[in-house]
Parts: C-alpha cells; structure tokens; sequence
C-alpha cells in the first residue's frame, strides 16, 4: 500500500503487467544496451537532465496538448456477504423467567406440564429470522430427584351412587366432600438456540482530488472531470489466502485498518490519473547524434531555443531514435514533454465518515513563468494574425485594382473595334462614291 490493492483488482486483471503500475506515475521502461526492465517516471527523469542547446533550427516544432485536468472523482463500492453464526444458551434465561413467576430454583415448573412437555420444541426447529433450535431437552425433576408436590381442591359435596337407576332411587347421592389432588410438573431445562444468517453488504466511498494547476485557456468543455467508478471483489472471500474484512459479521470495511489501505489506493490511483493529464504541451527537435546516443526515456531534457516561450522547455523524454545514414551529418531525433504545470494536488471532499487526509504530489515549475509564458505567446499570435488580415487586405485592394484594369482594357477594346468599323465604312463609301465619279464621266 497504497501502490497496488487486489481488493480493487479484478481477476481478469491480475495477469495484466501494466495493472501493478496504474495508481503510480510510472511505465515500463527496457534498457537499450542492456533489455533490463526497470519502471520511468512519467515527469521527471530519473537519469538526470540533459541541456540541448544545438539543434536543427528548422526542426524545432511545438504541440499544445490537452488542457490538464483539475479534478479527479472517485466513485468506489465494496461489496460482501456479511453472515454471522453460533448458539446461544437460553436455560439459564427461561428458569429466571419461570422464577419471576413462582418456580422454585434451578427447575420449571407448571400445573399442565403434560402440554408444556408435549409443545417442547425439538432439535432443528425453525424459529424464522435466522433462528433455529440447536438442542432441546425437557427433563421431569419431580418424583425424581424432588419431592412431588400438589395441591388438593374441592370440587364438589357429593357424588351420584348408580346413573343408571330409574325412578326414585336416581337422585341418591353420598353425602361426602369431594377433592382434586393436582400435581405440580417440574422439569430441568435446556434449550441452545442456533443462529446463522447472511446478507449482502455495500460500501460506497466519494472523494474528489483537486490539482492545484494553472488555469489554461481551453475550448468551453475541455476541461473535463476524470470520474474513477470501481467495485471490488468480493471481501468475504478470500484475497491471496487473507480474508480482506477480517471478521465477516462486520458490518463496515472501510473503517477498519485494512479498509483504509484500500482508501489509500484510490487516492493514489486518482493521483496518478491527474499527474498524466497535467503535461499540456509537446517539444521536438533534430540534434547531432553525438549529443543523443546517450539520451533514454529514463532523462529529462532541456531544450533551449528562443522561438520557444521565455527561450526554453524543460520536460520528460518520451521518444527518441536515433538514425545514421552514412551521408552527411549523422543526425537523431528527440522528444521531450514540457510545461507540466502545477505545485501540488489536494483533496477537497470526502464522504463516507472516512478521513483520509491531504496527498502532495512536487512539480518542479514556476506557475508565474508559465503564465508569462502563456500570455507571450498568445501576444505574438495576436500580432501574427493581424499581420495576415492586413496582407488580405492589401490583397483585396490589388485585386480590386486588376479588375478596374481589366474593365478599362475591355472597354478600350470595344472603342478600338468601333473606330475600325467606322474606318471601314468609311473606305467603303469612298469606292462606292469613286465608282458612280467614273460611271458618270463616260
């Protein structure tokens, strides 16, 4: 912890190398040289960084990614089946009862102890609600090893002699007192109550983690919310030979030690998400192959040049190739990531009645300089722009002027054509005129 939770993982999953690496701000990385395989930070270079002063100048192109994302939404369920079982000894209760209401110690008694005897539950009875009859026993305690008691009552003065006399003789009766002896029934006691019962349990967690990053300009709708939603495995069962809820009559997991651990994680994992959508911008350049045989993904890179805002970009390489042709200067090619922007993450909300805490993650950049940055770069766009809509209006202007001369052109064409016409009638009349001077003189 917090690094890895099978709790969250599914099985599909475990397999899946890239999972071990999902709540940490790293990737697989394998060695050139050597194929070893070691894990890269995805911000800083844990090789160091190089300075890249001499490039290819018209190489140098600049990419403007996503906007970072500000806020990660966590919205976690855990789930189990929550079962309880054992007995529970009731002897002991039900003869205090039954001695609240006039037994003697240590025995029930009742004067229709043959129907509490009949009705006396038995093993395996079901009681509903979970509850069953685990043992049951109903042991007779008078005339066995106590004193029977009874009570005597009168019930009536006499008795008939014969019913079935007719006549006078039918109403002779014996003169005497009648009486009822009643025995009072004692028993010894002992009813053990089963209980076993299962119901499926959910847990939800809600946070929110905040990056405290600068604000980028972004089309409305692009500075989306990252919403994490996972449910985990079952935590009544066992997870790598360890049961994850620990006593499964728990009604709450994460509350408990192990439940917090799996807080933890989350916060990590959003963590993790927040921290790769904080690279805004992208830097490539050409170099000498001398100055990038030694460069990894595993270096952070300074690349200095003045057409990039405040005169450099320091940031991850996340590619490179190198290519030598044998012609020329041999030449390679880099990439590095810049401008990650912000100074820490924090959480703003948690629910569930957990605390958890504040997390801090450290970005190495200077939020005021990246502002500047930010705000050169749009000023030079500005004056880009309005450089381009003067040229289009010169444009216009030209293009208005050629077709001012193209009419003019037309229309010197067309007095062109009617000067020749009007000459050509001209010669026409004087030959006619010419010919009729000849025709009269003979």
């Amino acid at each position: 912890a917090p690094w890895w939770d099978p709790v969250w993982i599914r099985d599909e999953r475990l397999d899946d190398p890239d999972t071990v690496l999902e709540a940490r701000t790293q990737l697989w990385h394998i060695g050139r040289v050597t194929h070893a395989l070691t894990v890269s930070d995805i911000l800083a270079g844990e090789a160091g960084t190089v300075e890249i002063s001499e490039h290819d100048y018209a190489s140098l192109g600049i990419a403007y990614g996503s906007p970072p994302v500000r806020r990660a939404r966590v919205d976690a369920e855990v789930s189990w089946e929550q079962t309880a079982s054992g007995t529970l000894d009731v002897s002991g209760a039900l003869i205090a009862a039954f001695g609240v209401a006039g037994s003697p110690a240590h025995v029930i008694s009742s004067w229709t102890g043959q129907g509490l005897e009949e009705d006396w539950p038995e093993k395996g009875d079901d009681l509903n609600g979970g509850w069953s009859v685990g043992r049951a026993t109903l042991a007779r305690a008078d005339g066995v090893w106590r004193e029977p008691r009874y009570r005597d009552v009168h019930v009536g003065n006499g008795v008939r002699l014969d019913d079935g006399i007719e006549g006078d003789a039918a109403e002779a009766f014996v003169s005497a007192p009648v009486t009822a002896r009643f025995f009072l029934w004692e028993f010894s006691p002992r009813l053990v109550l089963a209980y076993g019962v299962s119901r499926s349990r959910v847990e939800r967690l809600t946070f929110e983690i905040t990056a405290d990053v600068q604000p980028v300009f972004a089309e409305p709708g692009d500075e989306e919310e990252i919403v994490i939603a996972l449910g985990s495995r079952n935590i009544g069962e066992e997870i790598d030979g360890v049961l994850p809820i620990g006593d499964p009559r728990r009604s709450a997991y994460l509350r408990t030690d192990r439940g917090r651990r799996s807080i933890d994680y989350l916060i990590a994992l959003a963590r993790a998400k927040l921290l790769a959508r904080a690279r805004a911008a992208e830097v490539k350049v050409v170099v000498p192959f001398a100055e990038a045989v030694g460069l990894s993904s595993r270096h952070s890179a300074t690349i200095i040049d003045d057409r990039i805002p405040d005169g450099s970009a320091t940031g991850k390489v996340i590619h490179y190739a190198l290519r030598a042709d044998g012609v020329g200067e041999d030449k390679s090619v880099t990439r590095a990531v810049i401008y990650t922007i912000g100074v820490s993450l924090i959480m703003t909300a948690v629910t569930g009645g957990v605390f958890i805490g504040t997390m801090r993650a450290h970005i190495s950049m200077n939020t005021e300089q990246i502002v500047q940055n930010r705000v050169e770069f749009f000023q030079r766009f500005d004056r880009i722009r309005e450089e381009q809509i003067n040229q289009d209006e010169q444009l216009n202007r030209v293009q208005g002027s050629l077709i001012e001369l193209t009419a003019t052109v037309n229309a010197t064409h067309d007095d062109v054509q009617n000067i020749t016409g009007w000459v050509e009638e001209e010669r026409r009349g004087r030959e006619q005129r010419g010919q009729q001077y000849e025709h009269q003189k003979r």
